[in-house]
């Protein structure tokens, strides 16, 4: 049985690693099938030139399928982990606190935001960050009118975050687990998860990102704390075309981010101390 087990556990870790390159793959195949391939073709009408003109749709339709393909494995690891002691809470909803997300979302903003401004004030010179920061401002199209944004919407603030939270936060920790410690865990999915931006703009953030996100789910055992988290913090971050270019708007954005940084560090390291001191007392 034990046997069993650890060829089990080795089959998960290879799935959770491969993951984020099978993703790159399928998306690959999946642009190819549309924009090369002409799959638009099968489809009725003036359906086929609606979806080839809005990559936003055609990236949520690809994150939905992969959110759908994904939950049965998610939802195994997370049943065998509850069986293992790994967990204590099967119930995914129960807990979550709206404001501590919000407050942690705006944060992990805040914190990206000052290194944006970071390099583009002490590292613009140096052509690394310089090609990174011009690939980063080009690296989100424009949403033509409300269709494009409620697109752009599902795509990069909802099911993508949802897709990367299955990845990173439900199947590789969960893999990872099993042979290494949280703290480990969380440091190892959080540089990959930067590693897997490949833009080196987006991946110092979004390594800075995993490691909240991660401790937060080291210490709620919740997933929906990371996912909600993530989806709040991509909206923020995608405001709707008649804000995007309002000044106040930016500007007071710009300032609850700042101020909600130290607030989301502070509430990241109370919960991580509270799950230390929950896990000393289980032990009594």
């Amino acid at each position: 049985m034990n046997g069993l087990k650890k060829k089990t556990d080795l089959i998960y870790l290879i799935i959770g690693l491969l993951l984020p390159l099978v993703y790159i793959v399928l998306n690959e195949l999946w642009l190819y099938g549309w924009y090369d391939a002409n799959w638009a073709k099968f489809l009725p009408g003036t359906m086929g030139k609606i979806v080839l003109e809005d990559e936003y749709l055609l990236d949520a339709v690809f994150c939905l399928l992969l959110v759908t393909a994904l939950t049965p494995l998610v939802v195994k690891l997370r049943r065998e982990d509850l069986e293992l002691g790994k967990i204590r809470d099967s119930v995914p909803m129960r807990g979550v606190n709206i404001v501590k997300t919000t407050v942690i979302a705006f944060g992990i903003s805040g914190m990206s935001m000052v290194w944006t401004i970071a390099v583009d004030g002490l590292l613009g010179e140096v052509k690394l960050f310089s090609d990174g920061m011009e690939e980063f401002e080009n690296l989100f199209g424009q949403a033509h009118g409300a269709f494009g944004y409620f697109w752009m919407l599902m795509s990069v603030a909802i099911f993508g975050p949802i897709v990367e939270e299955m990845i990173f936060r439900g199947v590789m920790f969960s893999a990872l687990s099993r042979y290494l410690s949280g703290g480990l865990v969380v440091v190892i999915t959080s540089v990959y998860f930067g590693i897997w931006h490949v833009n080196v703009i987006q991946a110092v953030y979004a390594t800075l990102i995993g490691v909240v996100i991660g401790f937060v789910y080291l210490a709620t055992e919740n997933f929906w704390f990371p996912v909600i988290i993530h989806i709040i913090n991509n909206s923020i971050e995608t405001p709707p075309p008649f804000l995007e270019n309002n000044e106040t708007f930016i500007m007071v954005s710009n300032i609850i981010k700042l101020l909600a940084i130290i607030p989301a560090l502070v509430l990241t390291v109370t919960m991580v101390k509270e799950r230390k001191r929950m896990d000393k007392v289980m032990l009594q």
